[in-house]
């Protein structure tokens, strides 16, 4: 069984191509769209459609241009020049926020008007496991940020609409289809990928009308894994500890910048973090809120209804999502 990141990178840091000169090379706008949803494994996706030597995908994965403000007004320009070195591979891009309508604006219709001939992937999960992942994935970025009090699963879904909003799908998939046609969009389940990989990914190359080739993730098969952004952030500070030590000043000294910041880039990469600094992971995952089952029970009961309009339209049996 493959194992499947489901974390969202939507809190990343973005580089403005203007800042290297990208905009001086001929940008473009991507085929496709891999929309969401949020903690779906879309990670894991994109790291796999970078695979095949037909696709570009954008970095950052996350650009969230038409749903970020202060991103879209930096205009088409700057978001053409993402796919800059695309050259004539099929361009895509994994911003999950575009399928958290209505949180974040007229997305869509910035799509429609900006991409009439996109495509889409829409890639879903048990829509209740989902929403406690993106409260876990919440509460990481607060534990990053060195808050001290983190509120319990119930408090935020009370306080925020978004988390239980961006796990009903089918809502999420019409505000699409009121733009474009169904036969633009490619749906697939979480589980699909886990327990079927080569036939998944055999269908979604198909569908973007690409050679079939294997795609599978060389050496973990996760992309990311909770915990990895602060056991990046515990091997920031440790190395700023380190740095601070009698005598490793004058001996980073000797290397040069390029040197040390190989060495850092190698340091604080997420998987090799996790590998030095993972002891810290279970202390963080205690300061996190648990999923009570009278809690689950409640939500089984609310997303019934949503869970079996949804496997109409998708010709799919859910009910195991109902447990």
């Amino acid at each position: 069984m493959l194992k499947v990141d489901v974390r969202d990178g939507d809190n990343q840091s973005m580089q403005d191509p203007t800042e290297t000169g990208d905009t001086a090379r001929p940008g473009r706008r991507p085929d496709f769209l891999l929309v969401g949803a949020m903690k779906c494994g879309t990670s894991t996706l994109h790291d796999h459609l970078e695979m095949h030597p037909g696709i570009f995908m954008a970095s950052p994965k996350e650009p969230q241009f038409f749903s970020r403000d202060e991103i879209f007004g930096r205009g088409l320009a700057w978001y053409e020049a993402l796919f800059s070195d695309a050259g004539d591979r099929l361009c895509g891009e994994s911003s999950t926020c575009y399928s958290r309508w209505p949180f974040h604006g007229d997305v869509v219709g910035r799509i429609a008007e900006a991409l009439p001939d996109a495509r889409f992937i829409y890639q879903m999960r048990n829509p209740i496991d989902r929403a406690y992942s993106h409260y876990r994935h919440a509460m990481q970025e607060r534990i990053a940020a060195s808050a001290q009090e983190l509120p319990d699963f119930e408090t935020m879904l009370a306080e925020d609409p978004e988390v239980l909003g961006a796990s009903r799908y089918l809502e999420q998939i019409e505000q699409f289809l009121a733009r474009f046609p169904r036969e633009r969009f490619h749906f697939l389940l979480l589980e699909d990928l886990q327990t079927g990989p080569t036939a998944a990914l055999a269908s979604l190359q198909q569908f973007l009308e690409l050679p079939v080739h294997d795609l599978a993730l060389p050496g973990e098969a996760a992309s990311n894994q909770f915990g990895d952004k602060l056991a990046k952030r515990d091997m920031h500070r440790w190395l700023g500890q380190l740095r601070r030590a009698p005598g490793v000043g004058w001996a980073t000294s000797l290397a040069s910048a390029e040197q040390r910041a190989r060495v850092r880039a190698a340091l604080t990469n997420p998987r090799f973090a996790r590998r030095l600094m993972g002891w810290r992971t279970p202390a963080h995952r205690e300061r996190i809120g648990a999923f009570h089952p009278a809690t689950r029970q409640r939500l089984v009961e609310e997303f019934r209804a949503p869970n079996a309009a949804l496997a109409a339209f998708l010709g799919r049996d859910l009910e195991h999502w109902n447990r």
